[in-house]
């Protein structure tokens, strides 16, 4: 790095700037932006009426979405719910169908046997 400075010393002639540009450089540093400057070149939008819409509506999507979403919730617990139900009511018949079959079967045998 040393080495690249030496030679860019070397081969460039230093220039040196105006006073005027030290001068208005130095003050715009120092001050506070001018309120002429500053008016001149911001551009300023005034939005607060479609914010107030643009909130509100974010709102209602907001509630309508988690209102779709915990219908849906209750509706695929009710499903869960009754497909439980409804295999335990056709486990219980089943169970019902063979245990009469077991029976009728013990029944038969014990009336061979006699």
């Amino acid at each position: 790095m040393t080495s690249l400075e030496s030679y860019l010393r070397h081969t460039m002639e230093p220039v040196h700037p105006r006073r005027e540009f030290i001068q208005g450089l130095r003050g715009r540093l120092i001050s506070p932006v001018n309120p002429q400057i500053a008016n001149r070149n911001v551009v300023r939008v005034d939005s607060h009426g479609e914010r107030g819409i643009v909130s509100v509506g974010l709102i209602l999507a907001g509630v309508l979405g988690s209102v779709i979403i915990l219908i849906t919730g209750i509706i695929a617990t009710r499903s869960l719910m009754d497909i439980i139900k409804l295999n335990r009511q056709h486990s219980y018949h089943a169970g019902s169908k063979v245990a009469r079959s077991h029976s009728a079967s013990l029944i038969k045998s014990a009336s061979v046997d006699n």
